[in-house]
C-alpha cells in the first residue's frame, strides 16, 4: 500500500510543458537571482540536466510577462520540434556553417509563426491596423537572407584538459 506522500509524488507531472501555466505560477519557487537574471534585457542561455526546472522557470516567467506587461510578449518554442528526426543539424557531411544556417532559419521561422498567430489572435492589434502583419511579412522575407559565415571554433575536453580546435 502506498503512503500518501508516495501517492502524491507519483501524481506529479514529469514535464512542465504538460502542466497548466496557472499551476506552474503557483508552484514556482524563485531561488536566488534567477528571476531577475531571466528578466534582464541581455541575452541568456539556460542549461541544465533534464528535470532541473528550466522549462518551469521559463514558463513561469512567460506567465508573469503575460500578466504584468502589456507591451512585452513571451514566446516559448520547443526546439526539439525543429528539424528532422534524421539529424539535419548533426549531419557531419555538411559544413558547420550550413548546419548553423539551417538551424537559425528554422528557429526564426518558428518565431515568425508564433508572432503571426499572436497577431491574428490579439484583438488589440486590429485597432492598430495591419502594420504588425506587414512588419511580420518583412521579417519573413529577411529570414531567407540569413547565412551563417565565418570560422567555427570547437572545444574538445578530455580528462580535464582543454583543447581548442579551429
Amino acid at each position: 500500500m502506498l503512503s500518501a506522500i508516495n501517492a502524491a509524488l507519483l501524481n506529479l507531472a514529469r514535464r512542465a510543458e504538460r502542466r497548466d501555466p496557472a499551476i506552474l505560477v503557483r508552484t514556482f519557487v524563485d531561488v536566488g537571482p534567477l528571476l531577475a537574471l531571466l528578466q534582464s534585457v541581455d541575452h541568456q542561455v539556460v542549461f541544465g540536466r533534464r528535470g532541473t526546472g528550466k522549462t518551469h522557470a521559463l514558463r513561469y516567467l512567460a506567465e508573469i510577462v503575460k500578466l504584468n506587461c502589456r507591451s512585452d510578449l513571451s514566446l516559448l518554442i520547443d526546439l526539439r520540434q525543429l528539424g528532422s528526426s534524421g539529424g539535419l543539424y548533426a549531419d557531419s557531411r555538411l559544413p558547420e556553417t550550413e548546419r548553423g544556417t539551417r538551424l537559425l532559419i528554422d528557429v526564426m521561422e518558428a518565431i515568425h509563426e508564433r508572432l503571426v498567430d499572436t497577431a491574428l489572435s490579439d484583438s488589440t492589434l486590429e485597432a492598430r491596423g495591419t502594420s504588425a502583419l506587414g512588419l511580420l511579412d518583412q521579417f519573413a522575407d529577411q529570414i531567407s537572407q540569413v547565412h551563417v559565415v565565418g570560422s567555427v571554433e570547437r572545444e574538445v575536453s578530455s580528462s580535464g584538459e582543454r583543447q581548442v580546435m579551429r
